[in-house]
């Protein structure tokens, strides 16, 4: 019997954080300690394995500079002993040093957990509690199979109190292990275990920087910018950039790119044929809103106008393993990745087995704080079944390129990987702001070009290249939030404020105040004044004054359409009366609502059955329901599970929840 072929593709990426001298975020840092070596060394339990691994050049610019010395802000602070913090620095400790999954990355560990809940109540602390608070900070981002192999830095895991010498060894290690990843990627390349593509140098949206009108193409609807930005130019050079580091990296070309974000418009894959590009994906919803297609069809090889080959994701999976799967026992979530490939499988003849394959592409690093064990258990156990299996068989992209049988494709409308469309980098004001903003910087760097030298030439448009970044426009408008949203305001304007000092020229006054709004959007809103609330399973009825919490704004830097719970509404009273909105239709969904001890009631196939006395209700597009306030312990935790097609969701509401009621 054929085996049917699945592609994975990681993306590893950062934004670039160097901000006079300094890194001004650590995620590089710890994401290399936690993720980028970690997921190389579980492979190499698994040599039958094969994988695709997305680099970003200036990702692996930034860890060079940090083995060169370059050091981030969690770092400047951690180096400082604790009995000489300051108050401003003990105050940024406080702030900074619990940014991480409460559930898995403190938790688990019961004086990180302490200090979080001494820090929560304000009480004060003692120098041996910072101490603590700086080792536990850096401590937990390492990853299992570094813990697992290296006896002293396991061995920390174990101890109460820290010493100084502790702190500046776990520092120590950090910048080993970093030094291990290029190589460590270089090393099974040349093994032929896996294969590296690549990503335009500083990750732009490469659509939006050949031409901001091609946002139009899915998005006719909507608002452009000001000023219409087309460098084309700047596009081919960050890929020429990120061909030249791969040549340098790794000794040869590369075969496959991963347009930022899966972005890609027609005269983006011209560019990627024509710098000799073999390879490059996106979403199946791009293909879908391009071409009509039979469902079985996404799995297929794509060839545009005979210049690219390109492959388009299989949403639904990417999703499971980047969101749905940290729910599940690793047991569980890896029976039903292979049940759902199996089931793929069976769907296809034998010549469709022969010239398809499934493509899992997603995020390679921050779905993992989300996993018990930072995924180990889930990956191992998902590698060993498909090792396993005579009916699997793992391919690289590059490899699956080999098949002949090809379907043609000859348009493809502008969009990326979320939605198929471009909104979150252009739809929102602050975006629009934002892109005329780098647009009168980069056309004043144009009329002034020729009278500058060539070497203040090359650092203005490395500046240039460096404000086209995704990044700065993924956190400008109110999709997303995160306690550092507004450093990437700052660096965005301080960025573009360095090209006008370069030029000479006067700074606007734009870039002397924030592109982002004051309004203050919160996942968790306090309830403001009491009504009482008329029950009538309405979603769009208005609950004024109600404490809320809006899940989209927790996902940060991860983004999915596939979250089941939308927003819940709250009021406290003699009860707590609650209004809970969902993504998709309620008939379809299992929902049980409970609290630390018991499940206090549940809902399936729109059947509302209580498990506690002197419970009202309505169910129709959402559910309305209150609750005596005894049936909340001391902690007054709500956690709501959702199970939609086997997979479930839990929402722990944790302290903001708390605190509001």
């Amino acid at each position: 019997m054929k085996p049917v072929k699945i592609a994975f593709l990681w993306h590893q990426h950062q934004p670039f954080y160097l901000a006079d001298g300094e890194f001004i975020l650590p995620w590089v840092r710890f994401h290399a300690v936690k993720d980028y070596l970690e997921m190389l060394l579980i492979q190499k339990h698994y040599p039958k394995i094969k994988q695709t691994f997305n680099i970003v050049p200036s990702l692996f610019k930034q860890i060079k500079l940090y083995l060169a010395g370059t050091k981030d802000r969690v770092q400047v602070l951690s180096t400082i002993p604790a009995v000489s913090l300051n108050s401003i620095q003990k105050q940024e400790i406080l702030n900074q040093f619990f940014v991480c999954n409460l559930q898995n990355m403190i938790s688990p560990y019961p004086r990180y957990l302490e200090l979080y809940n001494k820090c929560k109540s304000n009480d004060n602390f003692t120098s041996q509690d910072f101490l603590d608070l700086q080792v536990w900070y850096n401590l937990t981002w390492f990853g299992i199979e570094i813990r697992n192999r290296d006896k002293q830095i396991s061995n920390l895991f174990d101890k109460i109190y820290f010493t100084e010498k502790d702190k500046l060894f776990v520092l120590a290690k950090h910048l080993e292990i970093m030094a291990e990843v290029l190589p460590t990627f270089k090393s099974m390349l040349l093994d032929g275990n896996i294969d590296i593509s690549v990503t335009p140098y500083y990750h732009p949206i490469l659509p939006l920087i050949i031409d901001t009108n091609v946002y139009h193409e899915s998005s006719p609807d909507r608002y452009l910018p000001f000023n219409r930005f087309a460098f084309p130019q700047d596009a081919k050079s960050q890929m020429q950039k990120s061909i030249e580091f791969y040549i340098d990296s790794f000794g040869r070309k590369p075969k496959g790119v991963w347009s930022s974000e899966g972005s890609l418009s027609e005269k983006t894959i011209d560019m990627f044929a024509e710098l000799g590009f073999d390879w490059s994906a996106s979403d199946e919803k791009l293909l879908f809103n391009s071409k009509q297609i039979k469902a079985e069809e996404k799995f297929r090889i794509f060839n545009f106008n005979n210049k690219l080959n390109l492959f388009f994701r299989d949403t639904e999976l990417a999703d499971k393993i980047g969101f749905d799967y940290s729910n599940r026992l690793p047991s569980d979530a890896c029976d039903d990745f292979i049940d759902s490939i199996l089931a793929k499988r069976n769907q296809m003849s034998d010549e469709e087995l022969d010239s398809s394959v499934v493509s899992i592409i997603l995020d390679g690093e921050n779905c993992w704080e989300f996993y018990k064990n930072n995924g180990n258990d889930f990956l191992h156990c998902l590698y060993k079944q498909i090792s396993e299996s005579e009916l699997i068989e793992t391919v690289t992209f590059s490899e699956a390129t080999e098949t002949n049988n090809k379907l043609e494709l000859n348009s493809l409308k502008a969009g990326s990987w979320i939605n198929a469309n471009l909104d979150i980098w252009i739809g929102h004001q602050e975006d629009r702001l934002a892109w005329d903003i780098l647009f009168d910087a980069r056309t004043l760097f144009e009329a002034k070009r020729n009278s500058l030298n060539k070497t203040l030439c090359s650092e203005i448009l490395e500046l240039i290249y460096i404000c086209e970044g995704s990044d700065w426009f993924w956190w400008f408008g109110n999709e997303f939030r995160a306690p550092n949203r507004k450093d990437f305001d700052i660096l965005f304007r301080k960025n573009i404020s360095k090209i006008y000092k370069l030029l000479e020229a006067t700074l606007p006054k734009v870039l002397s105040k924030p592109i982002m709004s004051d309004e203050n959007i919160n996942a968790f809103n306090p309830m403001t004044h009491f009504h009482l609330p008329i029950f009538d399973g309405k979603s769009n009825a208005l609950w004024k004054g109600a404490g809320s919490y809006i899940s989209k704004y927790e996902l940060s830097t991860m983004n999915s359409d596939s979250f089941h719970l939308d927003k819940i509404y709250w009021y406290v009273g003699d009860e707590i009366y609650l209004k809970i909105i969902f993504n998709n239709y309620l008939d379809n969904m299992k929902i049980s609502i409970s609290n630390n001890e018991r499940e206090l009631f549940r809902i399936e196939n729109l059947t509302f059955v209580s498990n506690v006395n002197n419970v009202s209700y309505f169910v129709d597009e959402c559910i309305e329901v209150s609750l005596p306030l005894s049936y909340f312990n001391e902690q007054k935790q709500l956690i709501i599970n959702i199970e939609l097609d086997n997979i479930s969701q839990k929402y722990p509401v944790y302290n903001d929840f708390i605190e509001l009621i």
